[in-house]
């Protein structure tokens, strides 16, 4: 999953050194590693994201008003999105990426099979159409219904407005 998230946002496989195949632009830094702390990776994302120039994410979602994102968007939640997001966002930081300068982001969710079906809570379902407006980026979350189920897909697009609609582990507009 990794190795696809670091293709879609231009990233460099990590070689047996440790180090990247290539330079990163973001000055050597690389993806985060597997020991560090998601409460420091957190903090690193909270300073240094920025979802538009000079525009940082969580500054603007504190000065306007989304608390309902801010505490989605945290470490210690019980829903994997955020924290695969924030993991995310810091290794793209890192490497010098733009959120801006991207069309979005796929991503894939494993698990959750008996208490969901597979697709993200209805509160991630909600956070993630939210983000993705806020940001102006197209969200796409592949899914399994059951372990050794299909692939399906959500999309979250920043330009329609829709309220979404959970029916067995798929959404509908």
């Amino acid at each position: 999953m990794l190795d696809r998230l670091r293709k879609l946002l231009g990233g460099k496989r990590r070689d047996d050194a440790g180090g990247t195949s290539d330079a990163a632009p973001g000055e050597g830094r690389t993806d985060p590693e597997p020991g560090e702390r998601l409460e420091d990776l957190y903090e690193e994302f909270c300073v240094a994201f920025c979802f538009r120039p000079d525009t940082n994410l969580m500054q603007y979602l504190r000065d306007n008003d989304h608390t309902d994102l801010i505490e989605w968007l945290r470490w210690d939640t019980n829903e994997p999105e955020p924290k695969a997001l924030i993991r995310l966002f810091v290794a793209a930081t890192r490497q010098g990426h733009k959120a801006w300068e991207k069309g979005g982001l796929t991503f894939v969710r494993e698990g959750g099979w008996d208490s969901t079906g597979g697709a993200p809570s209805r509160a991630t379902q909600n956070a993630l159409a939210k983000l993705a407006k806020i940001m102006g980026l197209k969200l796409n979350l592949g899914y399994k219904e059951k372990p050794d189920g299909i692939w399906m897909s959500m999309t979250f697009d920043p330009c329609i407005e829709r309220e979404l609609e959970v029916t067995s582990g798929t959404a509908s507009a």
